[in-house]
């Protein structure tokens, strides 16, 4: 699937930040998912400069859920 987003994907459908995903990452204190390409090899032929504009704008998802971890590791250690 990530492939074929990259493959066919417009600029605005790489810098869109979805408000459910970062909904979630800001409120949900858990969330269980398994993930892995069946292929390997899959994002060989996809444009980096696509992945790079994708990763970029799902950076704000990706502080939001590291500073949550942190808070959460604190709380843990304290109580512990």
């Amino acid at each position: 699937m990530a492939e074929i987003f990259y493959k066919k994907s417009l600029e605005k459908q790489l810098k869109y930040l979805s408000p459910v995903a970062k909904f979630e990452i800001e409120n949900i204190d858990a969330k269980l998912g398994i993930l892995s390409p069946e292929n390997t090899r899959n994002m060989t032929n996809t444009d980096p400069r696509k992945q790079t504009a994708y990763s970029t704008t799902q950076q704000e998802i990706y502080e939001i859920f590291l500073k949550r971890a942190a808070k959460m590791a604190k709380c843990m250690h304290m109580m512990s």
